[in-house]
Formats: structure tokens, C-alpha cells, sequence
């Protein structure tokens, strides 16, 4: 989310718009500060407290009521609950990019405590956008404003991409498989390593990422005799991120519930040429990566149908081929531009209402 944030405001800066963000540091020890990236002004806020992820202080309230008055438009990023409890107090066009509904997130038993006051939440945007398609039509939340919806599925930016299918170029004793991204319970990726358990001994897995679920995916692999077939190489440069795409046969984002909203991860391992293997979730995974187009779909919390799954991507050339042509061709769908664009149209209609 950090790098969409990022795309927006960097992307359309200086098309008529000047972006400020509102935000908070990850870490508890670091204060609160004010600094300009890329030329965006960007308020970090220290968090007085985490919870299930979320951070919260008086310190973003006050600063938020404090500078809301000299912005024309305000765009919130949700779930983001310290920001949605200020709602009231904005009067200016609100436009928000919905990322995924709370009631199928962590936060799911008191999200329907939550239910009226995110009510009042939508019911106040202007617009809300949702990052890719499926995620309006399996949100309750949604489904008496369809009319203020849209859809705008999130983007990459590409860095290098692979002009062809690429079957076993450099599988010659191993078939490489990649995860990329925080390892978080609802990523699933204990169903990942158990798969490669069940799979050919050809088939090595790498991790890329850290989190809250590493001691356990630690335990998981060493008690699976796994040490040398799955490697944890923690996070990782950009640099470094797209060296393992390159290096790559496969990417697996094996997510098992709706926190996992759209996955962007997997149009940026497509634009390699790397099919995808994922889930059957209600949100916009499987929107990116398409079943039998550009990779492989299975059920969630599945480690035999990943299993299989990797299994066909490694033995069986012409599908291969097939889903790594597709993957290539379909990450074009997902270019920083169309997104920047179809904003772009979205912050000027805002305006109108003003004006």
C-alpha cells in the first residue's frame, strides 16, 4: 500500500494536483516527523499504540483536524480505523480506495460491531474505489452504493520483463518457486511449504519477506526436513526483489482469506513471463492472475492442490509456455499509467462538485 500511496502521488503531481500524506511510522521508537520524498510532503506520526497491525495516537487526531481545512480533497486508504473515526470532520470531497472489507480481515469480529459506523463512513465518500473487481460485488458494506463505485485495480512499475515464454531455461537440477511479501497468517504460506513436502524433489521454494509468522514457517520447514528445499531470504532491495523474478520458474501467492485484496505481487512476477500460482479467494486475487490464462488457481488452505499445481508448471512443458505467454501479456493490463488515468478522471469530477 505504501508503494500505491507512493505511484499516486508522485504520478500525479504537478497535473493539477499537489498531494500531502497523513500517515504513521511503523515502529513505536521512532517520532513524529515531517520530511519531503520526491518532492510530496509526507507527516509520519508515531504510533502511541499497535494493535492487530493498526496504529493509533492522539498525536494523528490532533494533526488532522489541525491541517484538514486547507485540502480541497481528501482521499483515505481503507481500513485505516484511527483515520475513518474523523470522517465527520471533513466536509470536502472524500474519495476512498476501498482495499478490502474489514469483515473479512483479522479485525472480522469487531467489524460487525464496527458495521454502522462504517456505514457512515461510505455513505459520506464522494467516490469509492476499489482496487480490483470482485471486491464491490462480495462486500455487504457496498451493496446500497453501487452507484458511487468503481473499480481501478492497483498497478507496478515495471523494471524488466521477459520478451518470451521461458520453460526451463535455467531448470536444469531445480525448479524454482518465489513468495514475495509480508509473512502474515492470512498469506497462507504454510500450505506453500507443505506443498513443496508433497512435491517432487526438484521443486525449491524461496521466500522473500519477514513478519510476524517467520518463527513459525521456521518450525514448519525444519520439521518437514525442508532446510534444503525452502530458504527464507528475508526482505529484500528493489534490486534485489527483481533479481529473484528474474531467477524464478514460478511465483506462489498462496493467500487464504479476503485480507488479501488484490495481490499486485502477481502482475509484477507476470510481467517476467512467470506464471502464477493462487488462490480462489472473493476479492481480486484471482482477478490479477487468471486461471488457466497466465497461471493456475486453487482452493485456499489446499497444500495438495498447490502441490499438483506445481508439479504441472514443472513437468508439463506446453502449459507451461502457455500460462508463461499469458502472464507476460496480461501484466500489461496493470501499467502505472492506466492507473494514474483513471485517477486522475476520478480527482477531476471531485473537483467539479466544488467548483
Amino acid at each position: 500500500m505504501e508503494t500505491y500511496v507512493r505511484q499516486l502521488c508522485e504520478g500525479l503531481q504537478g497535473k493539477r494536483f499537489s498531494h500531502q500524506v497523513l500517515t504513521f511510522h511503523h515502529n513505536k521508537k521512532l517520532p513524529s516527523i515531517k520530511q519531503k520524498v520526491n518532492g510530496v510532503t509526507v507527516t509520519r506520526i508515531q504510533p502511541q499504540v499497535i494493535w492487530l497491525s493498526q496504529p493509533f495516537s492522539n498525536n494523528f487526531r490532533t494533526t488532522f483536524l489541525k491541517n484538514i481545512n486547507q485540502f480541497d480533497l481528501v482521499h483515505l486508504h481503507f481500513p485505516f480505523p484511527q483515520a475513518e473515526n474523523l470522517v465527520k470532520s471533513i466536509t470536502q470531497p472524500l474519495i476512498i480506495t476501498w482495499c478490502v472489507d474489514p469483515a473479512k480481515t483479522r479485525w472480522k469480529i469487531l467489524a460487525w460491531l464496527a458495521r454502522p459506523h462504517y456505514r457512515t463512513v461510505v455513505k459520506k465518500a464522494y467516490m469509492i474505489v476499489a482496487i480490483g473487481h470482485g471486491i464491490i460485488k462480495n462486500s455487504s458494506l457496498l451493496n446500497n452504493y453501487l452507484k458511487k463505485c468503481c473499480t481501478i485495480p492497483l498497478s507496478f512499475s515495471k523494471k524488466q520483463i521477459r520478451s518470451k515464454a521461458a520453460y526451463r531455461t535455467r531448470f536444469k537440477k531445480q525448479f524454482r518457486v518465489l513468495f514475495v511479501g509480508r509473512l502474515r497468517k492470512y498469506k497462507g504460506l504454510k500450505y506453500l511449504v507443505k506443498a513443496v513436502a508433497l512435491s517432487s524433489k526438484n521443486i525449491v521454494l524461496n521466500i522473500v519477506g519477514d513478519g510476524e509468522e517467520k518463527d513459525s514457517i521456521c518450525s514448519l520447514i525444519s520439521k518437514l526436513n525442508l532446510s534444503q528445499r525452502v530458504k527464507l531470504l528475508g526482505s529484500l532491495s528493489e534490486n534485489q526483489k527483481n533479481i529473484a523474478f528474474q531467477n524464478c520458474d514460478a511465483f506462489c501467492l498462496p493467500s487464504i482469506h479476503e485480507a488479501e485484496g488484490f495481490g499486485i505481487v502477481q502482475a509484477e512476477a507476470m510481467s517476467y513471463g512467470i506464471p502464477v500460482i493462487n488462490t480462489w479467494l472473493k476479492s481480486g486475487v484471482p482477478f490479477v492472475s487468471r486461471n488457466g490464462i497466465s497461471g493456475i488457481t486453487v482452493p485456499p488452505k489446499n497444500a495438495h492442490a498447490l502441490a499438483q499445481a506445481l508439479e504441472t508448471l514443472a513437468f508439463n512443458k506446453k502449459k507451461y509456455n502457455k500460462f508463461s505467454a499469458g502472464a507476460l501479456s496480461r501484466s500489461k493490463l496493470f501499467s502505472e499509467n492506466k492507473m494514474l488515468k483513471k485517477y486522475n478522471e476520478v480527482y477531476q469530477k471531485a473537483i467539479k462538485i466544488i467548483q
